[in-house]
């Protein structure tokens, strides 16, 4: 099996975006990607050519009521519109992310498709979080780029 490395990943993702990540981010193996509105941090996973996607949603403004506790512990633990992705809180419990790894024999391509995947996710859940009144999400998407919504820009964040 073959084993492809973070950068030929990132030269792949490249290609495909028609934009280059900045050369430190390249060297220590963290990038972030901006897909119209939503940050996604790319990392090398523990494993040579493993990755790591992680998105930040959004933040609880004071603590979540139980039924939405649930409702996110059920998805997450049965998998149920997360699309393989986890939803994390971060230690301190106030931000909400999404995350997605993948193994040191996925190809530059099945690393594509999992960053797509993340970011449908993403967007799905953005339209159920945006209703809770505890919660601000970090990426909105304005009228005027969900009449667009089929053209997605895209660039790496110096």
């Amino acid at each position: 099996m073959t084993n492809y490395s973070f950068k030929e990943t990132l030269t792949f993702f490249s290609e495909r975006l028609g934009s280059t990540p900045p050369a430190e981010d390249m060297e220590k193996e963290e990038v972030e990607l901006v897909i119209d509105t939503l940050h996604i941090v790319l990392t090398k996973g523990k494993l040579e050519g493993s990755m790591h996607f992680h998105a930040i949603l959004g933040l609880l403004l004071h603590p979540i009521r139980e039924e939405k506790l649930k409702e996110l512990a059920t998805s997450n633990f049965l998998g149920i519109n997360t699309g393989g992705c986890k939803l994390a809180f971060d230690e301190s419990g106030i931000s909400l992310s999404l995350h997605a790894y993948t193994t040191c024999g996925a190809s530059p391509q099945e690393n594509w498709e999992w960053l797509h995947r993340l970011i449908s996710v993403a967007r799905e859940w953005n339209k159920l979080l945006v209703l809770w009144e505890e919660f601000v999400p970090l990426s909105t998407q304005s009228a005027e780029e969900k009449k667009n919504e089929p053209r997605t820009k895209a660039a790496y964040r110096a």
